[in-house]
Order: C-alpha cells, then sequence, then structure tokens
C-alpha cells in the first residue's frame, strides 16, 4: 500500500473553509459526526490558532442517535455495533480522513432511513 502524504492541519481547514464558503447555501449543510470527534475539531482549531470551519453549521453526534434509536437501556454503543445491528459493513481503514468520512455518511444515512 502506498502513502501519501497529506496537508497540514491548517492547509486542511483552509480548504474546508473556502468550500463551505463558497457552498451557496449553508442552511442545507450541517456536520456529523461519532462521539466527541466534532468537539476534537474546534479544540484543534483553537490550538491552531485558526476558526474552526464547521462553528456555524448545525452538528449531529450520530453515536447519540444510535443509542437513542437502537439502545433502550442507555448504553452507548461502539461504531462497529452499530454497524452489525444495521447491517452495514465495516470500514476497511479506520481512522483515515476519507474512509471515517465515508463511514459517518453510511451510517447518517442508515439512521435517518430507520425514520422512514
Amino acid at each position: 500500500m502506498e502513502l501519501i502524504q497529506a496537508d497540514d492541519y491548517l492547509t486542511v481547514f483552509k480548504h474546508i473553509g473556502n468550500l463551505l464558503r463558497n457552498h451557496n447555501n449553508n442552511q442545507s449543510m450541517l456536520s456529523c459526526s461519532w462521539g466527541t470527534d466534532r468537539d476534537v475539531i474546534a479544540t484543534n482549531a483553537k490550538r491552531n490558532l485558526c476558526p474552526d470551519p464547521f462553528k456555524s453549521l448545525p452538528s449531529i453526534n450520530l453515536a447519540a442517535v444510535a443509542a437513542d434509536k437502537l439502545c433502550r437501556n442507555n448504553r452507548t454503543l461502539a461504531r462497529e455495533e452499530v454497524e452489525a445491528i444495521l447491517g452495514l459493513p465495516h470500514s476497511q481503514c479506520r481512522h483515515e480522513a476519507l474512509d471515517d468520512a465515508l463511514d459517518v455518511k453510511t451510517l447518517f444515512n442508515a439512521l435517518k432511513d430507520l425514520d422512514s
């Protein structure tokens, strides 16, 4: 497997900020995370003295949503447990940014479909 050198944190935040600013309708956007990932991003932005590009967007903690929808005993479920319950594939490259983002998107869609 070929290792790809990622851009530094500040460069990535700049790209995300530009993407969000160029989007015509930010009201149709929200940020989704699993657990405290959203808080980690905010903390890292502050630590790097840069604006949090997601600050103005509504945020959904999918771990809390999954616990609410799937677990009646108020127990927090691991991501892998939720994927198994919903019949979703497990992430192959856990903790790699793109793979995690796609995994969160899949979880969001599956949890949203439970309401249908």
